[in-house]
């Protein structure tokens, strides 16, 4: 009874496998279609560019002021909206808190 159940089990993450290859597959082709300046990158990437934490990032999307959407369950964010955020004078995270220092202590 033991190796019958084995067996099924292992039939199934050999499927679930299968699945996951072709689904990363499809993510890669997706990414690929979209230009380079506007593919989707991880929030912790997002972070390294923001210049603020992955948790802020995802805080950023739960309240509207980054979008994202999701692909098979994870949270993609679009480069070129980044960079938007970057050039925009209005960024948020740490180089804007350490400008703010600068300014304090020249006072």
């Amino acid at each position: 009874m033991a190796s019958k159940e084995l067996t099924a089990i292992n039939r199934v993450w050999r499927e679930l496998g299968r699945i996951n290859a072709r689904l990363d597959k499809w993510e890669a082709i997706t990414n690929a279609d979209l230009r380079s300046d506007d593919r989707l990158i991880s929030p912790r990437e997002a972070g390294e560019i923001l210049g603020i934490h992955e948790t802020s990032v995802r805080r950023w999307v739960a309240e509207g002021r980054l979008p994202a959407r999701r692909i098979r369950s994870r949270l993609k964010i679009s480069l070129r909206e980044c960079m938007a955020i970057v050039d925009s004078t209005s960024l948020g995270g740490r180089s804007r808190r350490r400008d703010q220092y600068d300014d304090q202590d020249e006072d």
